[in-house]
């Protein structure tokens, strides 16, 4: 049915066919203020500076680089003791002056050996590095969640735009529709199915800001503050698309170096357990003064003592506590051959996900959009000319909107991928 030769009818017609051709063959977009967007720069700043998570790792490493200094020491505090000499078995519990000799003091120090200083030195420089290296992971590992969740923000921003720009054009498809029908007295049908298609992007743009709304929430979880942004910026995206994907090199990974680090851990408690059979050396002195009215009268005296210990427990204890530390140096070893499969496995099966989104992306852009868009001018054109009328162009036009969302969802994924790429490869602080 053509109502389209009608004077008043021109006007809104060629209106809403301009819209059309605006929305598919621009990228249209909204223009954003500087104070309502936010970068993914600016995000990571915050989440250095303000991260709960990431101040806890940074306190552990603060109190393994202390712990180093304590290892230092070779001398613990030493031991006073105060005493009576030949306090008489009759008088106790009481005491009587006359009778005992007089009084002593001593004083007795514990010295650890020098390899034992050097083991356990050693060892908390290795539990400091493990420390480092796990504020790293954990800093990457953040940065990951943060990223991932901006990007899936911008996007949802953009699937917004798509959703207003359809609901703008289904109202001036649905108000032609109704002025063709005032005029030749058609039916309501197509007013109807178009307000219905109204109210389903109602729905879609509410569930989308919901989605917004969480995200948000997420972000101001993991920095430690609450955010107030509307719109982020494309700049993450923009980044990942022209970014050349790097190998995976594991000497880069926190994650593997730690595994490093605790295999070089349990090396050195094995060499710290074979010193430790030897125990430590107590030495020690006393002074003991004679009291002149004592009954046993004699001179004041000094006395020296050094105790070394005996290892009677090392065929039985010692050698089983040295065989358990050889099994865990050897379950560390293989746990850190785990992590580097594992970090390989993962960045391989990322790789070629990334390459099919790349090529998904390509087939979208280069071959089912463009020819939906050659469709739409058809139509559109046999819709001037009478030969067609709007449910086919409704048909059409839906098809041409999923295929965009389709195209964006693609590139969301397709920047998920990369940035699970620059983790792996430990680059991620990089863009």
């Amino acid at each position: 049915m053509n109502f389209l030769s009608k004077n008043n009818q021109s006007e809104l017609f060629l209106k809403f066919i301009k819209f059309i051709l605006f929305i598919f063959f621009t990228n249209g977009g909204m223009s954003l203020s500087a104070a309502d967007s936010v970068g993914f720069r600016e995000l990571l700043t915050i989440m250095r500076n303000q991260s709960p998570a990431l101040a806890a790792t940074l306190a552990q490493v603060r109190e393994s680089h202390h712990q180093i200094k304590a290892e230092s020491y070779f001398l613990e505090s030493p031991q006073l003791g105060l005493g009576l000499v030949n306090v008489p078995v009759a008088t106790f519990p009481a005491i009587d002056r006359d009778a005992m000799s007089g009084y002593s003091v001593t004083l007795r120090q514990r010295l650890a050996l020098p390899w034992q200083t050097a083991g356990r030195k050693q060892e908390a420089k290795l539990r400091a590095l493990i420390s480092q290296e796990n504020h790293i992971a954990a800093e990457q590992q953040l940065a990951l969640e943060v990223l991932l969740r901006y990007n899936s923000y911008y996007f949802a921003q953009e699937r917004d735009r798509i959703l207003r720009e359809t609901h703008r054009a289904l109202q001036d498809m649905r108000q032609l529709a109704r002025s063709g029908m005032a005029l030749t007295g058609g039916n309501s049908a197509l007013v109807q199915r178009l307000s219905a298609e109204l109210e389903l992007h109602n729905n879609e743009i509410r569930q989308n800001l919901a989605v917004k709304e969480g995200l948000r929430f997420e972000l101001s979880a993991f920095l430690g503050v609450e955010l107030a942004f509307t719109h982020v910026a494309d700049d993450l995206k923009e980044e990942l698309l022209s970014r050349v994907m790097p190998a995976l090199d594991l000497s880069l990974s926190p994650i593997y170096r730690a595994a490093l680090h605790q295999e070089q851990a349990a090396t050195s408690a094995v060499s710290r357990g074979k010193s430790e059979v030897f125990g430590e050396v107590m030495i020690g002195g006393g002074y003991q003064a004679r009291r002149p009215s004592a009954m046993s009268r004699g001179e004041d005296m000094v006395s020296f003592e050094i105790s070394v210990p005996l290892p009677l427990t090392y065929p039985l204890r010692d050698t089983e506590r040295i065989a358990a530390l050889k099994a865990a140096q050897e379950a560390s070893k293989w746990r850190a051959r785990e992590v580097a499969l594992r970090l390989e496995a993962a960045a391989e099966a990322e790789r070629r996900r990334e390459r099919a989104l790349s090529e998904n992306l390509q087939s979208i852009r280069e071959s089912v959009l463009p020819l939906l868009q050659n469709a739409l001018k058809s139509q559109l054109a046999q819709v001037v000319s009478g030969k067609a009328d709007l449910q086919a162009t409704l048909l059409l036009y839906k098809e041409i909107k999923d295929a965009r969302l389709r195209e964006l969802e693609a590139i969301r994924e397709l920047c998920e991928s990369r940035l699970r790429l620059l983790y792996f490869a430990g680059r991620i602080f990089e863009l």
